[in-house]
């Protein structure tokens, strides 16, 4: 599926993860990916991924296996391939922590890169 990111919204850009989401590659994953976002657009969402399914979730969760941080503008820079995930990751503007191994397929799962 190839989602238009022109004119979406951080939450929106979150929210359409699932309908990008690839179990084939995501194996038996099972894990819960915090998204926090501060800057223009500030949010908090998470995805949940159990039994190939991924659902999409406003908020904090309690147990994330990794959670992603960045400034709004640089994650709708990402997810519009104006910058790569690796790229603002080493360039320190966004940052992953927890299962590291899961933050390095996180592109691949969902097709962002």
């Amino acid at each position: 599926m190839t989602m238009e990111y022109q004119a979406t919204t951080c939450r929106e850009s979150i929210a359409s993860l699932p309908d990008l989401f690839t179990p084939t590659l995501a194996g038996k994953l099972k894990a819960e990916i915090q998204f926090r976002f501060t800057g223009d657009e500030p949010g908090a969402y998470f995805l949940r991924i159990d039994e190939g399914i991924c659902t999409f979730h406003e908020g904090d969760t309690p147990s994330p296996r990794i959670t992603v941080s960045s400034p709004s503008e640089v994650w709708l820079a990402i997810v519009r391939k104006q910058i790569s995930g690796s790229e603002a990751f080493l360039q320190g503007k966004l940052r992953v922590e927890g299962d590291f191994s899961l933050g390095l397929r996180l592109f691949q799962i969902f097709q962002l890169s």
